[in-house]
């Protein structure tokens, strides 16, 4: 399958256009899609999250459903490169939930809520918050949990203003019980911005996003066949 052909099961969102590629290397697939009446591109890039060949004003943090540590192999590449202070926020942001009564002592935050806090060192590349969602993965992160933790997400960057996003894979790591497949993967998170796009026009609400890039660190040539 070539660089230019579909492996993703796009075609399950049939408003997804397919568009041309840039010149970007590390670019191997790019979609728009209409909300609201605006374009948003959708853009696959093979890569670190944390420094990416492009600029992006907001990355997503899976976390637990404390906000206190990130969930997969991109945790640790956070924490290293953007430092503590946007995990003190966000574990400050469900501290103050639970002596408030809003969120229970056990089971913290449900349905992937997500926040924007500040990005730290990560401030240095030009991005402007974190936003970390909240996810159960006691028994395995689903499709459906992405779907509603990139809603969220992206709804949490567009109130702030941000224009563009990247979100990480989620879920494929071998430490889950049953790591999804990047095709599952892919289709939560197209699944949340679908989710995304009807909460939109239930609440009759603007869109701020414009670009939103599904980042993996898996090369290119091994995920040629998902589709098969």
């Amino acid at each position: 399958m070539s660089r230019q052909e579909d492996g993703y099961g796009v075609s399950s969102m049939p408003d997804l256009v397919r568009k041309p590629l840039s010149s970007n290397p590390a670019e191997w697939g790019r979609y728009q899609v209409e909300i609201q009446g605006s374009p948003l591109e959708i853009v696959f890039l093979q890569g670190d999250i944390t420094d990416l060949p492009v600029q992006t004003d907001a990355i997503m943090c899976p976390s637990n459903i404390f906000l206190q540590q990130g969930i997969g192999l991109v945790a640790k590449r956070f924490n290293e490169v953007a430092g503590n202070t946007p995990f003190q926020e966000a574990a400050s942001i469900a501290e103050k939930a639970v002596k408030g009564g809003q969120i229970d002592s056990f089971y913290g935050f449900q349905d992937a809520q997500s926040f924007a806090v500040s990005p730290g060192r990560l401030a240095q590349k030009g991005v402007k918050h974190m936003v970390f969602s909240a996810l159960d993965n006691n028994w395995g992160i689903t499709t459906e949990q992405i779907g509603k933790a990139v809603a969220n997400t992206i709804q949490a960057a567009s109130e702030r203003g941000d224009t563009s996003l990247a979100v990480p894979l989620m879920g494929t790591g071998s430490f889950h019980v049953r790591p999804l497949t990047t095709l599952e993967s892919v289709t939560g998170i197209l699944k949340g911005v679908q989710r995304y796009k009807e909460t939109l026009s239930a609440q009759h609400s603007q869109n701020a996003l414009k670009t939103l890039y599904i980042v993996s660190y898996t090369p290119q040539e091994d995920l040629t066949n998902l589709s098969k």
